[in-house]
């Protein structure tokens, strides 16, 4: 049986209490990870790490946009397409604003979010963008004793113009940039799997947004999501319960850290 073990975003702005976008308890995640990895060390076949990486100047960031007395949205301000119109926040950009026009109308037709603004995180070149230290450790721990393996990163998030909650595809795809389109990479090398465990942070958004696109390519039966590897961005609680039901009920998983493989 080959297992593969997917970890979404485990990176010191979501990880660490001081991180510039923490998740409450996903320090604790990190730490049932580490474990997790050590206890299977022999079992897991391959490992993938995915990477928020986004430049200071973002959509989904404050000072991409400004607010009718010219100041920055604070973070946490969820914009709508109805704000945009009626002029309440423009991209500080003038000239992006056809790209804002038809951003907001896709984004919102989807029905999985409206945009928020989130502190800068994840910031190109930073401290950041690192995996947290813990579970490096463990994770490099198996490249270590599995001779001939190596941890595969998945860059996402690089585009300013759309949110890439998802490691498989961004939320509104750019035409005009690659990264923005369908990993059919990553879905093939997952897909080669006989099981796939997944964690990682935050589950109301990047866990629950790539597991739901990878369940298009991949049957839920085959993925186990562990349960306490992984938590919600605060206030978004409910969404990430409502996703654990509803992908449960399709046949997905669910596990805890201190199960064997």
């Amino acid at each position: 049986m080959s297992v593969s073990l997917l970890v979404i975003d485990p990176q010191n702005d979501f990880c660490s209490p001081d991180g510039a976008l923490y998740v409450p308890g996903a320090e604790e995640d990190c730490a049932r990870l580490s474990s997790f990895v050590e206890k299977n060390i022999s079992k897991i076949d391959s490992v993938f790490v995915t990477l928020d990486c986004h430049p200071y100047f973002h959509i989904a960031h404050p000072n991409f946009w400004v607010n009718q007395e010219g100041k920055e949205p604070a973070p946490f301000t969820v914009i709508t397409h109805k704000d945009f119109e009626n002029g309440v926040y423009n991209p500080a950009v003038l000239g992006l604003r056809p790209m804002v026009d038809s951003y907001l109308m896709s984004l919102e037709s989807q029905g999985r979010y409206e945009l928020t603004i989130w502190p800068p995180h994840c910031i190109q070149g930073t401290n950041g963008i690192c995996v947290y230290p813990e579970l490096w450790k463990s994770l490099n721990n198996w490249e270590k004793t599995r001779h001939g393996n190596s941890m595969s990163y998945v860059v996402k998030s690089s585009s300013p113009l759309t949110e890439h909650y998802s490691a498989v595809r961004a939320e509104v795809q750019d035409d005009s940039d690659v990264t923005t389109k369908t990993n059919y990479s990553l879905i093939e090398k997952l897909k080669r799997s006989d099981m796939i465990f997944v964690a990682g942070e935050a589950l109301s958004h990047c866990v629950a947004n790539t597991l739901r696109d990878l369940c298009i390519y991949i049957q839920p039966k085959k993925i186990s999501l562990i349960q306490d590897c992984t938590s919600s961005v605060k206030l978004y609680e409910r969404i990430g319960e409502e996703f654990l039901e509803e992908y449960k009920s399709k046949g997905m998983n669910i596990v805890k850290s201190t199960d064997l493989i």
